[in-house]
């Protein structure tokens, strides 16, 4: 069970000034996946965790299934084809980076012709707060519609934090995340909130 990647390839265009950066990168790329198939005929992906076990993931949409072991699995073949749009803007002024993003992918899955239409966007904030401290702000949101099944998701990302340069090598920082989800079949809405305490060294 696993993933090869097929052809793919990328154009991007871009305009600088002094203190901004404005682009758009269009990517395209098809990769064939060899997949787990439920006893139902739905197919999953299945992932190995960094801690050990195993996580099943809808090949489509990246949404995490969570999977009865009533049933049993075959192996099947899946080809998906991506493309996506971003169109970007970067904003350097004094002591602060200011980054924006608007994208637009589409997902099509050959064998059963599944579609997933996807629209988002991505903001950050990097603030150098003081010689050794800077303040970082993060947001995520797409919004996607499954044209085969008739469903849509909504999918945010909210982060804030603060790091700090301990010496020439070493870093602190705390962070705050909250993600959520919501379906219009509610069976893959979750809520995460996250409290994150970090060390980074370099020996």
């Amino acid at each position: 069970v696993g993933r090869v990647h097929g052809p793919e390839w990328r154009g991007r265009i871009t305009h600088r000034t002094r203190h901004t950066r404005l682009g758009f990168l269009y990517q395209e790329s098809t990769q064939s996946y060899e997949q787990l198939s439920l006893f139902t005929g739905d197919r999953i992906e299945v992932r190995i965790l960094p801690g050990g076990g195993l996580a099943f993931f809808d090949p489509l949409t990246g949404d995490r299934l969570y999977v009865s072991g009533s049933g049993f699995f075959s192996l099947t073949d899946s080809v998906i084809n991506r493309k996506r749009g971003t169109w970007s803007l970067s904003w350097t002024p004094a002591r602060s980076e200011w980054r924006l993003a608007l994208y637009r992918e589409r997902r099509t899955e050959l064998a059963r012709n599944d579609v997933q239409d996807a629209r988002g966007l991505t903001a950050s904030l990097n603030w150098h707060f003081g010689a050794r401290t800077d303040l970082l702000a993060y947001y995520d949101f797409q919004h996607s519609n499954f044209k085969t099944v008739a469903r849509t998701s909504r999918y945010r990302i909210f982060s804030l934090g603060a790091r700090r340069r301990m010496g020439r090598r070493s870093t602190l920082g705390l962070s705050y995340l909250r993600a959520e989800q919501d379906t219009s079949g509610g069976a893959l809405d979750f809520v995460e909130n996250r409290l994150m305490l970090s060390f980074r060294t370099v020996l």
